[in-house]
């Protein structure tokens, strides 16, 4: 499938279809549940950033951007109507591939399986748009997340030093969904 395809593709019809599967499988509390982001969460998702990262948190003319674009989507996830976190993914131009750009959950939800379910929308969505992975860049000085992540098949491939604003690196990781 080339990528123009996957572009084409990933859109908040096929993030909802995702959420809607993942909600039916019972692997969230009673009470949580996934749906495709929109641009009426923009605030609770920019709230969800500032809560989550000292460095890079996300600027809101992009997050509105990428809740209102074609090639990618923002799944949330909700305790009732509260978004309590959020997975951020694009397609790109020539890549067959989907980028994760952020998963990010309220501390106080943590330590609950509930970032575990980040990742396998994910994981169904980019199997939705028939992505050959999903890539990632992750903090050197996360190691929850790099667990994480290796847990649900991530590698690291390199480091990109420094990558974020503050000087600090990040790895590489991909996660092959052949």
């Amino acid at each position: 499938m080339l990528e123009r395809d996957i572009m084409q593709r990933l859109t908040r019809e096929i993030c909802d279809m995702a959420a809607m599967d993942l909600n039916g499988r019972g692997l969230l509390p009673p009470g949580f549940r996934y749906r495709a982001g929109t641009v009426r969460d923009l605030d609770a998702i920019m709230n969800i950033g500032l809560a989550c990262f000292d460095s890079d948190e996300p600027e809101r003319h992009k997050v509105r951007h990428f809740l209102s674009d074609a090639h990618a989507v923002i799944g949330v996830l909700c305790e009732g109507e509260r978004i309590i976190g959020y997975a951020h993914l694009e397609a790109h131009m020539g890549r067959k591939n989907i980028y994760l750009n952020t998963t990010a959950l309220l501390p106080a939800y943590r330590g609950r399986g509930l970032g575990d379910t980040l990742y396998i929308l994910t994981e169904d969505i980019a199997r939705a748009v028939k992505a050959s992975s999903i890539w990632c860049h992750v903090h050197i000085k996360d190691p929850l997340a790099i667990h994480l992540l290796k847990k649900h098949g991530y590698v690291i491939e390199r480091t990109e030093d420094p990558y974020y604003d503050d000087g600090q690196g990040a790895y590489v990781m991909r996660k092959s969904m052949q």
